[in-house]
Parts: C-alpha cells; structure tokens; sequence
C-alpha cells in the first residue's frame, strides 16, 4: 500500500536544492489580528460536517469526520487572490481551522501543487499535527517551503508508521477498494484517481468520502481526462454524490465539470469554491449541473457566474448550488442517511 511507505523524495529534493543556494523558506508566522468567525454548533458524533471556505481564487475544505474522537481532515487550503471585505483573510481561515481542530491530530490530502490549494496549509497545521499527508502529482512540483514542511511531516513517522505517502503511479485507484490509510472516521475513503494527463490541473488526486449513503467528491482542478478516468474507475451508480466540490473552481476549461462528468456524479449540492478573479464558476458550469435535474431545492440565495471574461451574471437560485465568494463559508452538515443535510453560510447567513 501507498499510505506505509515514506517521502523517500523529499530528502533528496531539498539536499539539491542546498547545494544550489539554499531554501526560500516562507515565515510561518501569522497576524491574527483580525476577524473571528463564530463556529456552528459541535455536529454530533454520528454526522459528517464539511467547511467549504471562502479564501478567494483558491480551496480550502476542512472535514470533520463521523464516530468518536475521529481525526479530521483537510483537503486542499490556500489561495492567491482575495479581495478585502469579501473573502476571508488568510489570519481568518488560520484561526478558524484552527479553531475547528481544537488540536485534533488532522489527515491532510492536497490534490495537486498550486499554490491555490496548499499554499496556507504548513501555517495551519504544524507538523506535529498531521497524522498522514497525502500528496498528487509529483514532490518535486511542490516550491522549496512546501517541501520543508512535509520533509518535517515526514521526519515524525517510523519505518513501521510513515506519515507521508510516496508519488503515485499514474491513475491509481486502490484498484476500487476505500484507503484504510485515509479513512475519515467510520466513513469510507476513496482515490478516485491520481496522476493522470501531463499538467498539474490533470494529476489532481480526485478524493471521495462515503458515509452510508451520503457522499462527497473533492475533484482538486481536475480536468476532463481526471474526470474520464475516476468514471472509468468507478463505473455505474459509484459516483453518484450528495455534495459535489465543484472541479477547478467551476471553470470550463479542459473539459472540467462537462455534462459527462456531471451525469457520472448527479450532485444534490454543488459548492463552487471561487473567488471573483477568473469568471468562476462558468454559467456554462451552472447550467450544466443545473439541466440534470438532480439539485436540491433549498432557500433563496444568490449566486453569481461568470459569462465572459471576468463579467458576471448575478442571479437569484433556490437550489443547492453556492459559490463561497458570495455565500461566505459554505457549512453542510448530515447523517449517514445522506437525506437530512444542513447548510450553514457563515458568518451572514446563505
């Protein structure tokens, strides 16, 4: 298995870069000094809470996991875009994450190496508080400050008890089978797939979690070769999902949340992790989720979606579709049955 071998690479990568001039290494230090966001109330020990957060043109998922005294996860966290008095300052998400961890030992998956999917990650979680960190695409994709922080993730496991996974061969999948390395409390982990196609966008580690008949899809910025690959792996009625993260921040490009894949997953609720900056998420996007019919009806909200360029069109929607620019943190909330979700938006309300 993956998840019991070391970051063998990691080492070696940062050794090359000593010799040529040393590490660029960013401070870990945050400025606290600023809003604090009020948490939701402790979900019970039985249900699966997701924070979808607002941190602009980035993604930062935090999960917290069904059963008792489970560890939570976060998938992906960063950005490289906020606009001031909208999104959350990175302080803000800082504080929260850690707010909401309490000092729990967390999982960490990080879907692929931009920056606008880890970069706030080492400042949120110490290295001491990692319990395994899974990683797409390949080490050396990652800047030297990343690797520092995983090379120190790395150094706390054993031979017998590694915390780091090694690079994934191309499209691995477990061969079907859910991760025991990553489960999510008494919910079932899947890798969907990993490492397919030649960018960075294509080698998004595509993670599912299953909880009874409750399921949710983080795709990273997978594109239509990803997606192609996860529906080959995991053919049928596998990916039909109750929350769906929506691939690339909702864009279209590459073949991202075409009707293939939104036909393949059937969500109930999409969450489009965006910021302002790039037209995101696509009207076409929208619309595409929006024809299958499948979205739950829910209370008026706005969403807006982008029609060209950085033009947006602002709408009204009683469905469950949110963009967390405009809906804040995106909070849902459910049992196992998948059929009593809550959504929160934080701090003002959807």
């Amino acid at each position: 298995m993956l998840e019991d071998k070391g970051l063998s690479q990691l080492e070696a990568q940062l050794t090359a870069i000593r010799k040529q001039g040393g590490l660029d290494v960013v401070a870990m230090s945050v400025d606290l000094e600023s809003a604090t966001i009020a948490l939701p109330p402790a979900k019970d020990s039985d249900e699966i809470r997701i924070h979808v957060l607002p941190v602009g043109a980035g993604a930062c998922h935090l999960v917290e996991c069904p059963g008792a005294d489970s560890a939570p996860m976060l998938v992906d966290c960063g950005s490289t875009k906020v606009v001031p008095g909208v999104d959350w300052a990175e302080a803000t998400v800082l504080d929260y994450i850690r707010r909401v961890l309490n000092g729990r030992a967390v999982n960490v998956v990080v879907s692929h190496a931009d920056a606008d999917h880890y970069k706030y990650i080492p400042a949120a979680v110490p290295a001491s508080q990692v319990r395994t960190l899974w990683l797409g695409g390949a080490h050396g994709e990652y800047p030297t400050s990343f690797l520092q922080w995983a090379n120190a993730v790395r150094d706390r496991g054993t031979a017998t008890n590694p915390r780091v996974t090694e690079p994934f061969p191309v499209n691995w999948h477990n061969d079907g089978y859910a991760v025991s390395g990553l489960a999510c409390g008494v919910a079932h982990s899947f890798v969907l797939g990993v490492n397919n196609g030649d960018s960075k966008n294509d080698h998004s580690l595509m993670l599912s979690i299953d909880y009874g008949d409750f399921r949710a899809i983080f795709p990273g910025d997978a594109s239509a070769k990803s997606q192609d690959a996860a529906i080959a792996n995991f053919p049928d009625d596998y990916l039909y999902s109750t929350v769906l993260i929506a691939s690339h921040h909702g864009a279209n490009t590459h073949g991202s949340n075409n009707d293939r894949w939104a036909r393949a997953t059937l969500p109930q609720y999409v969450v489009y992790p965006a910021g302002d900056s790039y037209g995101h998420p696509r009207c076409e996007v929208v619309e595409t989720f929006r024809v299958i019919g499948r979205l739950t009806a829910v209370e008026d909200h706005s969403l807006s979606c982008g029609m060209s360029g950085t033009s947006y069109d602002a709408e009204q929607t009683e469905l469950g579709e949110y963009n967390t620019h405009q809906s804040g943190a995106v909070v849902l909330t459910s049992d196992a049955t998948g059929r009593n979700v809550d959504v929160q938006c934080l701090p003002d309300g959807c």
